[in-house]
């Protein structure tokens, strides 16, 4: 039950070091693994204290919330004659967070729909589960992955939980991954919304991410890197947001999360 593991680590910590820790890695994780497999938990432990990865992630949206819920019909299911429930994936969650804690690691949580997922699966991805932990871990350093997009037919509101949060826990923040920002007028009006709702502080809270390893298997992967890289500047150009929040979302935030210095 370690094989997968074991090359993610092995290809990452060699990519880490090619490119001289400019890639940082972040660890898939399974919390299901983590409870059945002590092996398993214990290679997630050694990986983290070796410092390269700073930190796991989370895909809920496959089926499962970060306080155990998991989606309808999963319980009839086995993997190696282990079953799953939801004490089993809480119990993995709460053995995954020690871990995490105990190595000032952060967890960064897919907020949005995954491929080859049931459909309504995301619905787990949510952020009232995430406000719960973070109302017994307050102090935990969390990454919202893709910001919520609230993309897939969810509506704005699925986003304002995560921006919610992010404005209420000090170490909560979030990232643009894979967003369509390569269209000035969607980043212009995101921008201005979070700006009108939240405060220009909110902009010490996100970090863009271009989520290179899914946008370079698209067509015109290259381009996008450009355009949004344009929009972003047009952005400054035209007063919504200044040098230095366009700064803070490029670098600033991510080397403060990511505790560089």
């Amino acid at each position: 039950m370690t094989a997968i593991i074991e090359d993610q680590i092995r290809v990452n910590e060699k990519l880490y070091e090619h490119t001289q820790g400019y890639a940082i890695p972040v660890l898939g994780v399974n919390p299901w693994k983590i409870y059945h497999f002590q092996d398993y938990a214990h290679l997630v432990d050694a990986t983290l204290a070796r410092g390269v990865f700073k930190g796991v992630k989370l895909y809920p949206s496959v089926g499962y919330s970060v306080t155990g819920d998991i989606r309808r019909g999963i319980t009839d299911r086995q993997c190696d004659s282990k079953g799953v429930s939801t004490s089993i994936i809480k119990e993995g969650m709460e053995r995954l967070f020690e871990i995490v804690s105990s190595h000032d690691a952060y967890v960064t949580s897919h907020t949005t729909y995954s491929k080859g997922a049931e459909p309504g699966a995301e619905a787990l991805a949510g952020a009232r589960y995430w406000n719960e932990v973070l109302e017994s871990r307050p102090d935990m350093r969390v990454n919202f992955g893709h910001m919520g997009d609230p993309g897939d037919n969810v509506g704005e509101e699925w986003r304002d939980g995560f921006l919610n949060l992010m404005n209420q826990y000090e170490h909560v923040h979030a990232d643009f991954g894979y967003h369509e920002y390569a269209s000035y007028d969607t980043l212009r009006s995101d921008l201005l919304r979070f700006k009108r709702s939240y405060g220009v502080s909110i902009f010490d809270k996100i970090s863009y991410g271009s989520d290179w390893y899914m946008i370079s298997k698209d067509k015109g992967a290259n381009a996008y890197l450009c355009d949004s890289a344009r929009s972003f500047e047009r952005a400054v150009e035209e007063g919504v947001i200044d040098e230095s929040q366009f700064k803070a979302m490029f670098y600033d935030n991510a080397h403060r999360f990511l505790r560089l210095s």
